[in-house]
């Protein structure tokens, strides 16, 4: 296996950014891999490092789809904290995170007096919404086949890790969890990843899975789908 670095991508929580530093006026709480919880009214999470999953579960058949996962530099959730609407999801810690609880309204006059940190949380916020309406696209019109190849690209974007022959690391995934992320059967989910793998859109080792190029997996998502010109994948 290849040896792995971090990304540097844009993180508004940068020790050096107006907003990183007002952050870290607050204090930090580590959250242990895999805990669940219930965010504190009136409270903002700036995430310094590590994973989160924003999920919500279905009241009948218990299944869980999940709505975003949060990366460092993503303040959350944005929802109840900037409007009226109470917060209506779960979240639990994908990879042990670390966070600075904000109160709500210092955060929110915070916001008022630094437009640039404003827009950039919006094109965060617009950018999460914007693949949501892609995955559930995806998930309401294609079989069990392109629902993980869209699961996957989805953790694709959202890891940080990458090899040094620039293929991302998603981390360890059963076949299991990801037929939940899905809603298919694991006996199916399993299968497809066997096609795709196949195709070397992926490679499968200890329950550890590699995406050796997104724009590849990208490219086969929408030609599955049945479109002819995929976008250009970032």
């Amino acid at each position: 296996m290849h040896a792995t670095t971090h990304k540097q991508g844009t993180d508004v929580l940068d020790p050096s950014s107006d907003l990183g530093q007002f952050a870290r006026r607050f204090p930090a709480k580590t959250l242990p891999e895999r805990e669940q919880w219930i965010p504190e009214d009136n409270t903002a999470y700036a995430l310094q490092g590590g994973t989160v999953r924003m999920y919500t579960i279905s009241p009948e058949s218990g299944r869980v789809f999940t709505v975003h996962i949060f990366r460092p530099g993503a303040v959350f959730p944005l929802i109840p904290l900037l409007t009226n609407h109470p917060n209506g999801f779960f979240f639990d810690v994908l990879s042990e995170a670390v966070v600075h609880l904000i109160p709500a309204p210092a955060f929110v006059k915070y916001l008022a007096s630094h437009p640039r940190d404003h827009l950039e949380l919006t094109k965060r916020l617009l950018t999460g919404m914007h693949r949501l309406a892609e995955r559930l696209e995806t998930l309401t019109f294609t079989n069990v086949y392109g629902r993980i190849l869209s699961i996957l690209l989805y953790f694709a974007r959202h890891s940080r890790t990458t090899t040094t022959a620039g293929a991302v690391d998603l981390g360890p995934h059963t076949h299991q969890e990801l037929s939940e992320f899905v809603g298919a059967s694991r006996e199916a989910t399993s299968l497809a990843l066997e096609q795709i793998a196949h195709k070397h859109l992926i490679v499968l080792h200890d329950h550890t899975i590699t995406v050796p190029s997104i724009p590849h997996l990208v490219h086969e998502l929408w030609s599955h789908a049945g479109h002819k010109h995929p976008p250009r994948a970032k």
